[in-house]
């Protein structure tokens, strides 16, 4: 039982540090879109938690972010978004924007207007409704 605790805690520790290093990674193809920090970014073959992990930490680091995640993989497909509060004051809204994205896979999803998740229906369609997300922040920071 010790040896399955000591492993588990292992294995959460590299996911820790898996995540860090991804955000890194991210921060560097972040683009300006009306004085905010958007990231779209595919990560493919990660779990729900591991995104929200990484969501959260460039969330953290920066309040004007807008973060949208795609993951694609064997069993399971999901796009999550994450936006910082001066993003939100701004107009972005996770909940619409990651529905929307969703919808253009054939999946659907929602949630708050900091944080939501969808399923991806049709993953030949995801980077192409990843793309389209700009478009969308800009639409919505128009409005």
């Amino acid at each position: 039982v010790a040896e399955l605790k000591n492993k588990n805690q292992t294995i959460s520790r590299l996911a820790s540090e898996l995540a860090s290093f991804k955000v890194n990674n991210l921060l560097g193809c972040a683009k300006d879109i009306g004085g905010l920090k958007v990231i779209v970014s595919r990560l493919d073959n990660m779990e729900t938690g591991e995104l929200k992990l990484i969501c959260d930490d460039l969330k953290s680091k920066f309040a004007n972010a807008v973060v949208v995640l795609a993951s694609v993989g064997a069993e399971k497909s999901n796009i999550i978004a994450s936006v910082g509060k001066i993003a939100i004051e701004n107009g972005i809204n996770a909940g619409v924007l990651v529905k929307e994205i969703a919808q253009l896979t054939g999946g659907n999803g929602g949630g708050r207007k900091e944080m939501a998740m969808a399923g991806i229906k049709d993953i030949s369609k995801v980077d192409a409704a990843l793309d389209h997300a700009y478009d969308l922040i800009s639409d919505m920071l128009k409005k």
